[in-house]
């Protein structure tokens, strides 16, 4: 078996890309828990129907009577599955009952996905630019208001960027080498993906439009095609039958986040040309 080699300058990026997440980082791991990691986290716990998940919808109530008007155990699973594929919500409830809810634990998982994101946006960088691209890039991921803010919270937005770099990683690397072992591993992400937030299918239509325009240099069989196809399909057909069961996600779903995304797309350039 091949040893691994790191060099010098990959070891020293990335030991400061390390050094400066934890300082950021570390001090917000026992931060304060936020309406939607409350809110998130009697979700996770309402099939114990336990004391804790309880007291996460005895705070609803008092501190965010708004967000506690439809609140149900029942209910909510079904819309949160309805926003969210289930591996998160799954991971969560496995992770609160071996090591509790309090606010360090909750955020272990969000911080660990984020040191990820931070190292494989390296990676990325240094594949398609070179090393110092890839140290810029991910040095300004570090230090981003966002990725700070949402790495010490138990929601699934560090999660969703992290596989959607991994895949990233995986897809460049295999058209750049054209290695099977990584198209089979940007399968295993495809499906992670999937699992883990719907906009993944996003993704993969553009994925699987570069395979189909580069299949014969790459060797994609039709099998590929065949089951990305069913797997958009059923995935319309899911969007559509929860539109018309839960009138909720009309107004805080797919059709909100694509209309913001184009209005992001059409106002940032004018923005930064003012």
């Amino acid at each position: 078996m091949p040893k691994l080699h790191i060099s010098k300058n990959t070891f020293f990026h990335g030991s400061l890309l390390i050094i400066f997440y934890l300082i950021i980082r570390l001090p917000l791991i026992n931060g304060g828990l936020w309406h939607d990691e409350i809110y998130n986290t009697s979700i996770y716990l309402a099939p114990d129907k336990s004391e804790i998940a309880i007291e996460r919808e005895d705070a609803i109530s008092s501190e965010y009577p708004w967000l506690a008007e439809n609140f149900n155990r029942s209910s909510d699973w079904k819309r949160q599955i309805s926003l969210h594929p289930p591996f998160i919500s799954i991971f969560y409830a496995v992770w609160i009952k071996i090591f509790g809810d309090s606010e360090i634990s909750l955020h272990i998982p969000p911080i660990i996905a984020g040191i990820l994101t931070v190292i494989v946006l390296y990676l990325l960088g240094t594949l398609i630019f070179d090393k110092n691209v890839g140290f810029l890039a991910a040095l300004a991921l570090t230090f981003s208001a966002p990725h700070i803010t949402y790495s010490a919270m138990a929601v699934p937005a560090m999660f969703e960027m992290c596989i959607f770099l991994i895949s990233l990683y995986f897809f460049f690397k295999f058209m750049l080498v054209e290695d099977r072992k990584y198209f089979n591993l940007l399968l295993l992400c495809n499906a992670m993906g999937i699992l883990i937030y719907y906009h993944y299918f996003v993704y993969i239509i553009m994925q699987t439009a570069v395979f189909w325009f580069s299949k014969q240099r790459l060797k994609i069989t039709m099998s590929y095609f065949a089951v990305a196809l069913l797997s958009l399909f059923s995935f319309f057909w899911f969007v559509l039958y929860n539109y018309q069961q839960n009138k909720y996600l009309l107004g805080h779903w797919q059709l909100n986040d694509i209309k913001t995304t184009l209005k992001n797309i059409t106002y940032l350039p004018i923005t930064f040309s003012n």
